[in-house]
């Protein structure tokens, strides 16, 4: 007699860029031996792609039929999460100013989103998983096992976003950078679903 297999444990942390949830999901998923998944690194290695292929941000289609043929992998060698496109590991490449701003741009595109939210439901059904991002608790797993959902005002996710970045080789005068970003923010308006 075989034993039952249990379902996969998925515990959505959700909320806009900025507040911590990168922080608190690797912790947590380090704590309970689980694997980590930011889903953000799925639209950012579709950003390097579009990048990488000179694709027109304008042109959503252009990219979703991109995207469909090539493979895009998440790995976990020591527990750390690698992204892989069509065999490349572009980890280190993910966090420059052209693919975070092609990142934010295909993650408007619902076929883009379509592609990706299929992919994260996948991994959730593979292992336990701290996963975080805009809608993961909402819509990529609704029904996830437990949820969280992570705020801060404006000018705290500014300052995280700003040490992020200073800490990440890419120095910025506070000045400068708060008011188009904050600007930024405000432009989005991204809703935000109910848990």
């Amino acid at each position: 007699m075989t034993e039952k297999q249990r379902p996969c444990v998925i515990i959505a942390i959700d909320g806009p860029s900025g507040v911590g949830k990168s922080t608190a999901a690797q912790r947590l998923a380090h704590r309970l031996g689980y694997r980590y998944i930011d889903s953000g690194a799925l639209y950012r290695a579709v950003g390097w792609l579009a990048c990488a292929q000179a694709l027109a941000l304008e042109d959503p289609a252009a990219i979703v039929a991109c995207l469909q043929r090539t493979p895009i992998e998440l790995t976990f060698p020591d527990g750390t999460l690698q992204v892989w496109v069509a065999g490349q590991c572009v980890t280190s490449q993910l966090r420059s100013e052209a693919v975070t701003r092609a990142a934010s741009a295909v993650a408007t595109m619902p076929g883009v989103r379509q592609v990706i939210t299929a992919q994260l439901r996948q991994i959730g059904c593979e292992a336990d998983v701290v996963m975080e991002g805009r809608d993961i608790g909402t819509v990529v797993f609704p029904d996830a096992t437990v949820k969280f959902f992570l705020d801060a005002s404006p000018t705290v996710r500014g300052q995280r976003r700003f040490r992020r970045c200073n800490r990440a080789g890419t120095p910025r005068h506070w000045g400068r950078w708060w008011r188009p970003w904050h600007g930024a923010i405000a432009r989005t308006g991204h809703v935000l679903q109910p848990l």
